[in-house]
């Protein structure tokens, strides 16, 4: 309805002003005036007037021309919200396009440019013509370009830029955090040093692995996880053969785990590669004439090389470490028949070869005595260097050779931690000079060349050397002073292996296997003030063979007592050793896997890189006669008897985590880091583990991650035939998880029944803290197009219920929806 109403007073105003021109200001005329009203309303004053009207009085008295009308006229009144249009109204919905009526675009955007078009679709008018719509909602600069969804527009450049430069949002808030900083436990932090260990890192620090920094440990949520389900070792894999040289089959080594490959196709062979196993084969009963090294992956145990460009001696223990600096590792073994030492290159090509140093049944150590960057390596009584020359031997000094095993480590604690070489007899430094001979009680030198390893056992800073020799277990001072001797359980007895077996205290104990027992001795008070060694742990085993094997301990579920691993002719044992030998719960793990025995020993290395220890062990049946004496122990089967390399894991990954390396038969952790590389200057041992032939447990050893889920949802665009579901991750636990943490999505029957649909899997690294989108598109079968579903979505399951984390919490991993959701079409 349209309406008028009388002129205002502000028409009335102007028509007295107008008065005062026609008439009373200018009396020089008489001619009787009027006023034209145009099509649009406004007067025609310019041809009323008795004056001329120039265009700057027009421009100047604009507002007089639109309100001098007839003081008959009325002005035009439309309903609110509708448009006005040459003095008509126009329809609801329409605009005034060039003074006519016309429709409004039916999608309620403007129209656009001269010609006053409705932009189609997404389009949109952006400078006066039709273009691409712009999602973010954010135009900038001079061509109004379209910002991303994560960029703002920087006015004063008139460009487009990152909302936040790092595209790292931390935190409820999502700050951005800055250059080189990380989000951290919804913390922007800056990470700490470089690290593959958590002895690495500065007090109040881990080493977050799933990065190589080091964090804070105070940031962090109480979330672990601790072992407490029952020891169940089981083969993860096996490898007896190859179609490579067939009848080299027979293993009977200490084995070394190492990255030799690079898995991931970065270039590097790194940590982030999967560990490789390292071993000599041979054929028969010819341990000691020739023999292959084989190279298999430490996951499935498949073969990725064998060296046949040198044969080498079967019974002799590989050693593996960058040597000369190329970030490759090199492989240094016995040539056959003990006539010398051989380095190869990563890929098997010969490097160098060292004629005339024997080493036995025994391996090479690699540690850089210079302090230069090049590395050293101690074969027998001989010190040669990265290029194949051999510097110095022993021969002259009459220091032997540490039974073909020598040690490197700083004894003497000089500021620059520079290493010194222990045999059984002496103590010498990087040139070769004796610093210190081993003495007898009577200060006599100490005759019997034996197997070296160092730990500390008291107070006092420096270490003490272990030596087994003469059929006894003996303890030196560092200068080499003799402290006790302790008779061992008979035959020649095998290289020792410290750790703290039987208690928490801090004293160490040291663990032998002989000809028929396996021994553990601890250093006690013998009720003068004297401290002596005492048999503390003895187990009847089986080793009529040689009586040379060595072992190892580990501590599998982290409650800080560690079990000791030995393999003797017919069995493998894990032994608990807090109880005492005469219990049969001390005997943990047994069982049948024969071996004819040099000095080899089983290790324990993360060889999957998935972040739980395994055991690797290797067996022989060349000798019929092994196996026959081995059918007198209760529990022996012949199933027991076989060739190669076994790997065993805990059937639900309940051991904890260790080192991906174990490089050379006298390993002690900081001998090597665990990309391989030999430190320029190593960490003293016993400052941060005090053990030999153990790996790595630290601070941190129970962090866990925490998976959970949240933000379900769900685009329904392609309904019916498809449902795209999305969901966040989270990460609330106090470890990081690697990429690939799988995220499994159920439909729920309407008996309340579970179907698998399908698995995703993320994509990053995540810190505690830190979440990541999934998504999962299923394409519905035609039977249900065009109904209502409810989901069950479950991380950390591949898809069959089983889990692939351990978490602290593992019952907090579903996200159901909370109404059905309608898939109809839309269309």
């Amino acid at each position: 309805m349209i309406s008028f109403k009388s002129a205002s007073w502000l028409t009335i105003a102007v028509w007295v002003c107008a008065a005062f021109i026609w008439g009373c200001g200018d009396t020089s005329t008489s001619t009787p005036r009027h006023q034209d009203v145009l099509e649009d309303g406004s007067v025609d004053l310019a041809s009323d007037v008795g004056v001329d009207v120039t265009e700057a009085d027009q421009a100047n008295d604009t507002e007089l021309q639109d309100l001098a009308l007839d003081e008959s006229a009325e002005v035009l009144s439309c309903e609110p919200g509708v448009v006005t249009c040459s003095n008509a109204c126009c329809t609801a919905g329409q605009t005034c396009v060039a003074g006519v009526c016309t429709d409004a675009c039916s999608d309620g955007k403007p129209r656009c440019g001269n010609d006053q078009v409705c932009c189609p679709g997404t389009l949109e008018c952006v400078l006066g013509a039709c273009a691409a719509g712009c999602n973010s909602g954010v135009r900038c600069g001079p061509t109004q370009t379209c910002c991303a969804a994560n960029e703002v527009c920087d006015d004063q450049a008139g460009a487009c830029v990152l909302a936040c430069p790092t595209q790292v949002f931390c935190g409820a808030q999502q700050t951005c955090c800055g250059a080189g900083e990380l989000c951290f436990v919804e913390t922007c932090v800056a990470p700490g040093i470089p690290c593959q260990e958590n002895y690495q890192c500065p007090a109040g620090e881990y080493c977050e692995t799933t990065i190589g920094n080091c964090l804070p440990i105070a940031a962090l949520p109480g979330c672990f996880y601790i072992p407490t389900e029952d020891f169940l070792p089981e083969v993860e894999w096996e490898w007896s053969g190859s179609t490579v040289e067939p009848d080299y089959h027979q293993v009977m080594m200490a084995p070394a785990v190492a990255n030799m490959t690079d898995d991931n196709g970065d270039g590097l062979i790194d940590t982030h590669d999967i560990p490789d196993v390292v071993f000599s084969t041979f054929t028969g009963s010819q341990y000691t004439a020739t023999g292959y090294i084989r190279v298999v992956s430490g996951d499935t145990g498949q073969e990725l090389m064998v060296f046949t460009q040198s044969q080498v001696a079967g019974a002799s223990s590989v050693a593996i470490g960058d040597i000369d600096g190329d970030d490759r590792p090199e492989v240094i073994a016995s040539l056959p028949s003990y006539a010398g030492v051989i380095a190869f290159e990563d890929n098997g090509d010969i490097k160098w070869q060292r004629p005339g140093v024997y080493m036995g049944w025994g391996g090479a150590s690699l540690v850089d005595l210079d302090q230069n960057g090049d590395v050293e390596i101690l074969a027998s009584g001989s010190m040669i260097d990265h290029t194949g020359v051999e510097v110095w031997n022993t021969a002259a000094s009459g220091c032997g050779n540490g039974r073909q095993i020598p040690v490197a480590a700083d004894i003497d604690r000089d500021p620059s931690k520079r290493a010194e070489v222990v045999t059984g007899l002496c103590i010498l430094d990087g040139f070769g000079n004796v610093l210190f001979r081993l003495k007898d009680s009577t200060g006599a030198n100490w005759a019997s060349d034996g197997f070296p390893a160092i730990g500390n056992f008291d107070a006092e800073p420096h270490p003490e050397l272990v030596t087994v020799s003469g059929g006894a277990i003996n303890l030196f001072s560092w200068d080499g002073t003799w402290r006790w001797s302790v008779p061992g359980p008979g035959g020649s007895l095998g290289p020792p292996t410290i750790g703290n077996f039987i208690d928490d205290d801090p004293q160490p104990e040291i663990a032998v296997a002989g000809a028929s027992n396996y021994v553990i001795i601890d250093e006690v008070d013998d009720g003068t003030g004297k401290m002596v060694g005492q048999i503390v742990f003895s187990k009847a085993t089986q080793d009529q063979s040689s009586n040379v094997t060595g072992s190892s301990i580990f501590d599998f579920e982290g409650d800080g007592i560690a079990e000791a691993v030995y393999n003797d002719e017919c069995f493998i044992h894990v032994y608990d050793t807090r109880l005492s030998a005469a219990d049969p719960l001390s005997d943990k793990f047994m069982l049948p896997n024969t071996s004819g025995t040099t000095h080899e020993y089983p290790i324990i290395v993360d060889v999957d890189n998935d972040g739980n220890a395994e055991l690797i062990a290797i067996r022989n049946d060349y000798a019929p006669s092994i196996t026959t004496a081995c059918l007198n122990w209760p529990g022996f089967d012949v199933s027991g008897a076989g060739h190669g390399v076994r790997v065993f894991g805990d059937r639900k990954d309940n051991w904890v985590s260790t080192r991906r390396i174990w490089n050379q038969h006298a390993y002690s952790i900081t001998n090597v880091t665990e990309n391989g590389k030999i430190p320029q200057v190593a960490d003293r041992n016993i400052d941060v583990f005090n053990n030999f032939r153990q790996n790595a447990q630290s601070d941190g050893l129970f962090f866990a991650p925490d998976l959970t889920l949240e933000n379900l949802d769900f685009d329904i665009s392609a309904c019916p035939a498809q449902l795209t579901l999305t969901v966040d991750v989270n990460n609330d636990g106090a470890q990081g998880v690697g990429s690939g943490v799988p995220v499994s999505f159920y439909l729920v029957n309407a008996d309340g029944s579970r179907t698998y649909l399908g698995t995703s899997t993320t994509t990053a690294v995540m810190l505690p803290g830190n979440f990541e989108t999934v998504s999962f598109t299923w394409d519905i079968p035609l039977p249900l197009q065009g109904g209502s579903f409810e989901f069950v979505v479950v991380v950390d399951d591949p898809g069959d219920g089983s889990s692939v984390n351990n978490e602290c919490h593992e019952d907090n991993n579903e996200l159901s929806t909370s109404a059905a959701v309608a898939c109809l079409d839309i269309t």
